[in-house]
């Protein structure tokens, strides 16, 4: 999936997610593999530093 993020002064940011063995997702910002983690429920937190 896909989510695409307006900035108001910096034009636009993607964000891709990969599926993991169903599980796990990888996030990209433009290219680069974010900060993740996943806890025990299986939710998992992003990192987005800009």
């Amino acid at each position: 999936s896909e989510l695409l993020i307006q900035l108001s002064n910096q034009g636009s940011i993607s964000i891709r997610s990969e599926t993991i063995q169903s599980v796990t997702y990888r996030w990209y910002l433009d290219g680069d593999l974010l900060d993740e983690e996943q806890n025990a429920s299986g939710e998992t937190r992003i990192t987005i530093g800009l």
